[in-house]
């Protein structure tokens, strides 16, 4: 398993970061990524506007906008 057991080799990452890209598993990602968040959106809009699902919708939109 590269990603366990080579996770510190470079060059073994960027293999499977490759691979991962050109097969399609990221673009796949993004798409259930947006999909969950979606469902979480309009899960929170079923509860009434305060700060409590203000700062869940904010953590929401974080998690799902932040670069790593």
């Amino acid at each position: 398993n590269i990603v366990k057991n080579h996770n510190k080799d470079k060059k073994k990452v960027k293999e499977l970061i490759k691979f991962i890209k050109d097969k399609g598993g990221l673009k796949f990602a993004v798409k259930k990524m947006e999909a969950y968040r979606k469902n979480a959106m309009n899960i929170l809009l079923e509860f009434p506007k305060n700060k409590y699902r203000d700062a869940l919708e904010l953590m929401l939109n974080f998690v799902i906008e932040r670069k790593i």
